[in-house]
């Protein structure tokens, strides 16, 4: 299952018919990777940011077990979520992929600004995104050229 499909499943399993930004990164972590293991490297894993308040109800599933139904009039993502998605494309394009593999992912995550939240749900485990990004460099993942992201209050 690709990343944009399961973000979907990771949404309509919580009761929620749009995908936003902490579905993206569920979905990332739900398939072992090379993305997921840079990420677990500093303990963030599917379960821990399931479990994490951060991100509240959007990533608590329902407890009466309901599944949203589809949308149809809904896009089926948050903007936000789409830029993150065609970040992660033109990430695997210029890399020479057709699709997003998922360190294209993790590195549209990263560099989207805050990342969708990203950055501060990293912060509120204990981990940066600076840290993030020097576990990919040392694992020799191609990342964009353009400037570092900046972990959230480093203005």
């Amino acid at each position: 299952m690709n990343v944009e499909t399961r973000a979907l499943h990771e949404a309509r399993i919580r009761g929620w018919s749009t995908a936003a930004g902490p579905h993206l990164v569920l979905a990332l972590l739900s398939e072992p990777s090379v993305a997921t293991e840079v990420l677990a490297e500093h303990g963030v894993t599917y379960d821990r940011v399931a479990g994490d308040g951060q991100w509240g109800a959007l990533v608590t599933p329902r407890t009466d077990g309901a599944v949203a139904p589809p949308d149809r009039a809904a896009p089926g993502m948050t903007p936000d979520a789409y830029k993150v998605c065609g970040r992660a494309a033109g990430l695997a394009l210029a890399a020479g992929f057709p699709r997003p593999r998922p360190e294209d992912w993790l590195s549209a995550l990263v560099y989207s600004g805050d990342g969708m939240g990203f950055a501060a749900v990293l912060q509120s485990l204990g981990v940066s995104v600076l840290d993030v990004v020097a576990s990919m460099r040392r694992r020799g993942l191609v990342l964009p050229r353009s400037r570092s992201p900046r972990s959230p209050g480093r203005g």
